[in-house]
């Protein structure tokens, strides 16, 4: 393997980056590869390198990517954590089988995709929906870049974090209160 490209988008903005992985890597700049460890018949390589983009309205930036990738044989494997220091806050593992094409297959791909990218854009907005009411923070896109459609969640969801933000004062009061 000569490198690895890691297409990456984010949902509410619309936007797209492809981290290309290899020694010589502008992604890289700063951050190092290592060689894995071998677990079973697998051989690994590792990368670490500093996030450059946004992806989550619920992660800053300040995140370093730890990536392994494993050399590809029958199957095809990677794992991403996204840590802050030293503390893995996300984890993502994928390991898939090769498989042959033909015109059959070809068309079952086509039509079975589709449905699996509709799928996981409902679990992932169902997923923030969960986060958002453990009450973790939204956090808006660096650049200021908003598409209607991360407009629109915004606008939704200012009642609700209006809402947060004054039963939190008014906790933060009667704990006040308490104290004196």
């Amino acid at each position: 393997v000569e490198a690895i490209v890691a297409e990456v988008s984010n949902t509410p903005w619309l936007e797209m980056y492809c981290y290309v992985l290899h020694p010589d890597s502008v992604d890289l700049k700063g951050g190092q590869i290592r060689a894995g460890k071998r677990v079973k018949y697998w051989l690994s390589t590792n990368y670490i390198f500093q996030k450059t983009f946004h992806v989550s309205p619920f992660f800053e930036m300040n995140y370093m990517y730890d990536w392994t990738m494993w050399r590809p044989g029958e199957k095809v494997a990677g794992s991403t954590n996204l840590k802050r220091d030293g503390k893995v806050a996300f984890n993502a593992f994928f390991e898939v089988e090769r498989t042959s094409l033909n015109p059959l297959t070809v068309c079952y791909y086509i039509v079975r995709f589709p449905l699996y990218c509709f799928l996981i854009q409902v679990w992932i907005h169902i997923q923030a929906l969960f986060l958002t009411i453990k009450g973790v923070d939204y956090i808006p896109h660096p650049q200021g870049s908003e598409t209607m459609f991360s407009q629109v969640i915004s606008q939704g969801m200012r009642p609700y974090y209006a809402l947060k933000a004054r039963l939190e004062e008014e906790n933060e009061q009667r704990t006040q209160r308490k104290d004196k």
